[in-house]
């Protein structure tokens, strides 16, 4: 378990664990990318060094500033998720992820959990990877209307 509190902007710099993990905030808001581990975008991610490996100098959430600093990094489509106060966020093992306390954000309280075990990743990557389905088609949906509306 970790708590984590803070007044004023804080981040966390993109990365990913070696464990599952629920992300829980309680006071204020925190703004999350995550990006899956299978990602096209993932495998070409710069490291800071080899003892670092697990985690990057990209800002996800600034693709364009840093695809010009890291031109072997292609934009990616990053998941960006503002959590609110009692909202929870099931980050998956190993895949890469940032935090960062939202800008109307004076004061941040969060919980986050970790656990190990194969059987509980598998469930966490299948509910993630369907809400990102879920979305994706959405997304899909939104433009078919819009381009039917336009047409």
């Amino acid at each position: 378990e970790l708590l984590s509190d803070s007044t004023g902007a804080t981040s966390s710099p993109l990365h990913h664990d070696p464990y599952a993990g629920l992300l829980v905030q309680q006071i204020g808001r925190k703004r999350c990318a995550l990006l899956p581990p299978d990602s096209p975008s993932t495998q070409s991610l710069p490291r800071h060094s080899l003892l670092q490996g697990n985690s990057s100098p990209v800002d996800p959430f600034a693709p364009r500033r840093d695809t010009e600093r890291y031109p072997d990094y292609p934009a990616a489509a990053v998941l960006e998720h503002v959590l609110s106060e009692g909202d929870a966020l099931l980050i998956p093992r190993r895949w890469w992820h940032a935090v960062r306390t939202d800008d109307s954000t004076f004061a941040s309280f969060s919980l986050t959990l970790w656990w190990d075990g194969a059987s509980a990743d598998a469930e966490a990557e299948r509910f993630v990877r369907g809400v990102l389905e879920s979305k994706e088609r959405r997304d899909e949906g939104a433009r078919t209307v819009g381009a039917e509306r336009n047409g």
